[in-house]
Formats: structure tokens, C-alpha cells, sequence
């Protein structure tokens, strides 16, 4: 989406002439028999090229800002509102999360104004975005001139550390500069401690926790300590697999033979009647996966054997419609309507509605806002997340959803400050 301004044509056909001619070389290194040194050579020269690139991506995020910040100063909208949309607009168009988009839209306002030979080692190919982050956010704490000090020394050797070896000395550099300050943001960052859960494929989940270091190695004791306990005494598990093992167990207070505590939910077409025991005679009988809340979806066996081992299972229907296989309604047994509404659209969506954002939904909301007289229906409904439901504050962002001739939604269509649109179809269920 480019157009002319001032007689200057800002489309990006040099980005993409420049990434027409990577492919091309590539194709070329890929086809041919070059020795293993040159293969080597290129290895790095495209690990250069990938940051100079990262670099001129994070200089026009910087651009992006700036340039909607002023023109939403210009229309009395706060600055707080543009950074939250700017960050949505650059997630967008980097096909990942929010998140990322506000970590990119900080990375370059501090690149810029504080770090310029950070920046600039970046640019001409030193180092990574990794190594930039390091320095970044280790000097977060400290003043203009004493971040200068830090740039001034690492920036032109971007790229000579690890990224390990440079957060460490970054960090001491910053506390001989600031020790009050240091001590200081240590203590704000205790604040920030969390447990998170991140499911991957296969049925895993990555279970993380951002703890004070001094309890994160406590914990890694605890359970590397039982685990070879337990391999001493004749286990024939692994340490890794001893110690998920026994996080599980001393979490959840329950050995796993006694199984888990899950909820799953069954595809069933709508209209159908299902008791208990019909419900699971569906999981019995199909071969449609199962979502198992707060995963995803889990193939029908795995599904089973979590019926057959769980401490306690807890069975929803998911009623499609059997034509679009779209969800119109699920099992509100122990939820008041409102509950249920909500639920419906977690279990419809299952994470945040907004296209590339995975984080978990925490907002019900109106596709139309409900103030513009949009229905409170699931068809006019999405879940979000916090920051994406917030981001609608933004006079210039707009959603709307896309209905068959029968009303049902099949998209939610997105359209950003900067005109850009983005369609987020409606999950379809299968086993209906």
C-alpha cells in the first residue's frame, strides 16, 4: 500500500527489488556446488544483511511513530492512545503480536535518541537485535549522558560478545555508573515476576516462570535434587523428564498416576439433544479432536486417555452449525448468560481474535461497538485481549464483522489509522 506525497513516490519497490535479488542469489548458491568456505562466507554476509535490514525496519517503526503521534496531536488524541496503536499497526504488519510491535516501536525511540552507535553498528551490519535489545535494556535505568557512556563503549564492538557475554558486562558497567539506580531497578523488576503458559505442538506446553534469580535457582534445586533422588533409587525416567515430573506433582499436590484436572470440549451439530453420556459417547465414537481448555486442540485418543486417567474431566458441548461450522452456542451449565456469552466466544476464538496477536483473551467485545448500536450477540462478538480491546479507543480504528445471509459471522475485518485492513476469519469447528 504505497502512495505519492509531495511528488515522492513512498511505495517500497526498492525493498522489494532488494529482496528479489536475495532470492535470486540464493536459488543460485543453492543450485550450484560452491566450496564449504564460501557457503560459510555467505552464512555471514546474510547474518549482516538480516540486521542491517532489522536495523532500517526499527528507523522507519521510528518514523511511524513520530509521523502518528503528530498527526494525532493534531486531532487532540492522546499520545498514550497512538503508542498503543502504533503498536498494533506495526504487529500487524510484521504478521506477529502487539507486544512485539510495542517492543519494536521502544527498541527504535531509544536507538534513535540514546544509542546512536548502537544504532549505527546495526545498520552497517554489527552484531544482531539481540545484542541491541542487551544494551538497551540494561542501561534503561540510567541517565542520557551515562547511557551515552555505555553506547559510546559496546556500540562499536556490537557485535565482538555474545549476547550473554554482553548483557553481563553492560550490566556492570551500569551499576559502576549508577549503583543507587541499579539496586533500584532491580527491586522494580521483582514487580514484574509471573507464571505464564505457552502451549507448542505436539500437545506440550512451555510452562515459564520470571522469578528473582535467587528463587529461580532455588526451585531448579528443589527439583534437580528429588529428580536424582529418584534416579538413585532405581527411576528409570530421565533427570529432564524427573524433574517436569515433579514440578507437576508438588504444584498440583497430586501424583501423576492419579491423573490430571481438565476440561474438554466436544464438537457436537447443533440442535442435537446429548446428555452426559451421550456427550461422551461423541468423544468415544468420532475421531474429531477435542480442545482441551487452556491448550488448544488434542487428537480424539489423547482425549480419551485423559477421560480415562483424569483425577476429574469436565465435558462441554461445542454446538456448530452444521453448515458454516461456526459455534452458536455451548453448554452453560454453573454460568449466568452473560457468563456463557463470554465463554462461548473464548471457546470460538480460543486466543485473541486480532490476526498474529496469541495472547490469551480477557475481553469480550463488540465487533460494532455496542455505542454505535452494535449487538450484544455472538455474531457480533470477539474475544480480544487486553491491549487489542484497548487499542479500539483509537477514533481511527475501526472493526467490522462479515455475516452470510444467515447472520452468522464469517470474518471480522480491521481497519487501521493508516488505512491498512486486516480480516480475521471466523474459526470453523470440525466434528460436526
Amino acid at each position: 500500500m504505497g502512495q505519492v506525497v509531495d511528488g515522492h513516490d513512498w511505495s517500497q519497490p526498492a525493498f522489494d527489488d532488494l529482496a528479489e535479488q536475495v532470492r535470486a542469489a540464493g536459488e543460485r548458491w543453492g543450485d550450484g556446488d560452491p566450496p564449504a568456505s564460501a557457503l560459510v562466507d555467505a552464512v555471514a554476509a546474510l547474518e549482516r544483511l538480516a540486521t542491517t535490514v532489522a536495523a532500517v525496519q526499527l528507523d522507519v517503526v521510528a518514523a511511524l511513530t513520530a509521523r502518528q503521534r503528530r498527526d494525532d496531536a493534531a486531532a487532540g488524541i492522546e499520545q498514550e492512545v497512538t503508542d498503543r496503536a502504533v503498536a498494533s499497526m506495526v504487529g500487524l504488519a510484521r504478521r506477529t503480536s502487539p507486544h512485539q510491535g510495542a517492543r519494536d516501536r521502544e527498541l527504535a525511540a531509544v536507538l534513535r535518541a540514546e544509542l546512536p552507535t548502537t544504532r549505527r553498528a546495526m545498520l552497517e551490519g554489527h552484531g544482531s537485535r539481540r545484542h541491541a535489545e542487551v544494551v538497551a535494556r540494561g542501561t534503561v535505568f540510567l541517565s542520557r549522558a551515562q547511557r551515552a557512556v555505555v553506547d559510546a563503549e559496546f556500540g562499536p564492538h556490537l557485535g565482538d560478545l555474545s549476547v550473554g557475554r554482553l548483557r553481563r558486562r553492560v550490566s556492570a558497567r551500569a551499576y559502576a555508573l549508577d549503583p543507587e539506580g541499579h539496586v533500584a531497578h532491580i527491586a522494580r523488576q521483582r514487580e514484574e515476576r509471573h507464571v505464564s503458559v505457552r502451549p507448542t505442538p505436539d500437545t506440550m506446553a512451555v510452562l515459564s516462570a520470571l522469578l528473582p534469580a535467587t528463587q529461580a535457582v532455588a526451585v531448579w534445586g528443589a527439583l534437580d535434587r528429588a529428580a536424582r533422588s529418584l534416579r538413585a533409587a532405581g527411576d528409570e525416567r530421565s533427570l529432564a523428564q524427573l524433574r517436569a515430573d515433579v514440578l507437576t506433582e508438588r504444584v498440583t499436590g497430586q501424583a501423576l498416576a492419579d491423573g490430571p484436572v481438565v476440561e474438554l470440549q466436544v464438537v457436537v451439530p447443533a440442535g442435537a439433544v446429548f446428555g452426559g453420556e451421550a456427550v461422551l459417547g461423541a468423544l468415544t465414537d468420532s475421531d474429531a479432536p477435542a480442545t482441551l481448555v487452556g491448550h488448544g486442540p488434542i487428537p480424539a485418543p489423547m482425549a480419551r486417555d485423559l477421560v480415562r486417567r483424569a483425577q476429574r474431566c469436565t465435558l462441554r458441548r461445542l454446538l456448530v452449525d452444521p453448515e458454516s461450522g461456526t459455534l452458536v452456542d455451548r453448554d452453560a451449565r454453573r454460568r449466568t448468560f452473560s457468563r456463557a456469552d463470554r465463554d462461548l466466544l473464548v471457546a470460538r476464538d480460543e486466543t485473541c481474535r486480532t490476526p498474529w496477536c496469541d495472547a490469551p483473551v480477557r475481553e469480550a467485545d463488540h465487533v460494532e461497538p455496542w455505542a454505535a448500536g452494535g449487538p450484544t450477540t455472538p455474531d457480533n462478538g470477539q474475544g480480544l485481549c487486553q491491549h487489542c480491546n484497548q487499542v479500539k479507543n483509537h477514533p481511527a480504528w475501526d472493526t467490522v464483522p462479515q455475516l452470510d445471509a444467515r447472520g452468522r459471522q464469517t470474518s471480522v475485518e480491521t481497519t487501521t489509522p493508516s488505512g491498512h485492513r486486516y480480516t480475521s476469519p471466523t474459526r470453523r469447528l470440525v466434528g460436526a
